[in-house]
């Protein structure tokens, strides 16, 4: 809809911000050669949408269904900062759930490999060289959690929190964390904004852009009440208008044009000397106990052992450690870990 304003300066000025806003437009080139990777068309609106934000140092959440590459869209954002920083003194955060802390180490590695990462994880984790030697630091919600103080003192252009809906809870330890980072924009990625209550959007948007929702007295009475209690059609869509500029959600179903069609890979690999042992091992046992019960024959054979035992089979061919219990990373080997 064409908005018609006074020509003067002011008014212009005005108008053409609101013709950015909604193309998603800035004065600042961007540019993503450092991204060593190829955007579909609906990741590059987000990219776009992100780096309108940034231009005007705003914040937001980008919330895509689960596999519409929010982290890829998000790696696009901090190559397109980094390529503004010219003298590369920008510093920029990570903070993701200890799963997929390693996911995120790799991604950042093979796709912005001129970026220097620090994976801030572990029992030997430092900050000492961190300012000099990298560009990233990467860590997760627990190491934030024990170690907030860690990170007093440092400033970060560009904060990234993957799946922020951890933080929903407004009185959590994590919440209070994320609340004392320091950064210029504070990005937060998940496909559940909100789970359970509307409460938890306002707890999200606390940490994104700290101030811009009413106190939780005004919230409670304005929108939850009304909306969980009443069904209030009004005052959802107030709610929605409120957080819309700040929200980017696509689902699956809007962008199957842009995905590319669903491939099925048969990949066949080797058991690793461990696992073969182990296998032996249970099989022959499996072997002798069925043997010992068929040559018994007023005792009814006991299919349980049959099965508990093509059970521990399939967890050996998984990896040797979800049945002797080790630590994966520390020791035994699987095949599949070739692949």
């Amino acid at each position: 809809e064409e908005i018609h304003l006074p020509h003067d300066a002011e008014a212009e000025e005005t108008k053409s911000l609101l013709d950015q806003i909604g193309r998603f437009e800035t004065s600042q080139l961007l540019n993503i050669s450092q991204l060593k990777a190829h955007l579909r068309p609906y990741q590059e609106i987000g990219l776009h949408w992100l780096w309108f934000l940034y231009c005007h140092r705003l914040s937001g959440l980008l919330c895509d269904d689960m596999g519409l590459g929010k982290t890829h869209q998000a790696m696009a954002l901090l190559a397109a900062i980094s390529h503004e920083d010219g003298e590369k003194s920008k510093k920029y955060l990570v903070v993701c759930p200890t799963s997929v802390i390693y996911h995120w180490q790799d991604l950042l590695q093979k796709f912005l490999p001129e970026m220097r990462v620090c994976t801030y994880y572990g029992v030997a984790r430092t900050l000492e060289h961190f300012e000099t030697d990298s560009d990233i630091l990467l860590t997760s919600y627990g190491i934030l959690r024990t170690g907030k103080e860690d990170l007093r003192g440092l400033y970060f252009e560009l904060s990234i929190f993957d799946e922020i809906q951890i933080a929903k809870n407004q009185h959590s330890q994590t919440h209070a964390a994320l609340s004392q980072i320091d950064a210029r924009m504070r990005l937060g990625l998940t496909g559940t904004p909100i789970e359970n209550r509307i409460r938890e959007l306002k707890s999200l948007f606390d940490i994104i852009l700290p101030g811009y929702m009413p106190s939780d007295a005004v919230f409670r009475d304005m929108f939850v009440q009304p909306i969980e209690k009443a069904k209030d059609e009004k005052q959802r869509e107030l709610l929605t208008k409120l957080v819309k500029p700040f929200i980017l959600r696509r689902k699956k179903s809007e962008v199957l044009l842009d995905l590319p069609e669903k491939m099925e890979m048969i990949s066949y690999c080797d058991l690793s000397a461990e696992q073969k042992r182990l296998y032996k091992e249970v099989a022959m046992s499996m072997r002798d106990t069925v043997y010992k019960e068929l040559q018994d024959e007023n005792k009814p054979v006991s299919y349980i052992h049959v099965f508990s035992a093509l059970s521990s089979l399939k967890r050996i061919c998984d990896h040797p450690s979800l049945v002797e219990g080790h630590d994966p990373s520390q020791a035994n080997q699987s095949g599949k870990w070739d692949l």
